[in-house]
């Protein structure tokens, strides 16, 4: 489990590398999944057709993040942790 700051937590599922983030920052963002990869930059460039742009990868504290949504309309969030100095 980590937390950031007052509105950010995660639990992992024991024995799994699932993790599940909850997150009340911005109560107006839509729900979706949020996928860690290794580079967002490289995700962005090779992700499918299928996946409309609605934010281009973006500088976020220790990382980057690019949000998108699917062909149902279900709206995905894709960051790295590139830039975390730990």
């Amino acid at each position: 489990m980590w937390r950031e700051g007052d509105s950010t937590i995660t639990l992992s599922l024991p024995g799994t590398d699932v993790q599940l983030m909850l997150d009340s920052n911005d109560p107006t963002a839509p729900f979706g999944p949020l996928f860690v990869v290794d580079s967002v930059q490289t995700f962005h460039e090779k992700r499918p057709t299928a996946l409309d742009v609605i934010e281009a990868p973006a500088e976020i504290p220790g990382g980057f993040l690019a949000t998108y949504r699917d062909a149902g309309g279900m709206t995905i969030y894709v960051m790295d942790q590139s830039t975390d100095a730990g």
